[in-house]
């Protein structure tokens, strides 16, 4: 349990930096919580007639996954469907808030990102920076 509280302070002091240090610059930028210590903003809204994928629906997103610092651990375009946990719970959780075309970029903590066994070449227990275009 000390393992979750460490990573969500240390993304909920990173997310205050980020949205102080971008709210001059870029007038405004929020974070909202999401289900799973996931911390997540909305670059761009998507197609709103469209709508959200669903449960059970096969969907397709560019992933890039990157280490806290900026540097890029993987960039991949995914087809899966919603809900059978074959993306990271962090997307896997929260995607079906978001519609399709939508660009999030989201802070997931080490237990909703790749857990304990990590997935080459992220490490077990790293925090991410998830950014996902939802086709």
């Amino acid at each position: 349990m000390q393992l979750h509280k460490a990573a969500d302070e240390s993304l909920r002091s990173i997310v205050q930096e980020e949205m102080r240090a971008k709210s001059d610059a870029e007038g405004g930028l929020t974070y909202a919580m999401y289900e799973g210590g996931v911390w997540a903003t909305i670059i761009e809204r998507g197609d709103v007639e469209r709508g959200a994928p669903k449960l059970g629906e096969e969907c397709t997103a560019r992933m890039r996954v990157m280490r806290l610092d900026g540097a890029l651990y993987s960039d991949e375009e995914l087809t899966a469907p919603v809900g059978k946990y074959e993306w990271p719970a962090a997307v896997d959780r929260n995607i079906t808030e978001w519609n399709h075309g939508a660009k999030i970029r989201m802070y997931a903590p080490w237990y909703a990102a790749y857990g304990v066994a990590g997935k080459d070449p992220i490490p077990p227990y790293e925090n991410v920076i998830i950014e996902l275009d939802i086709e």
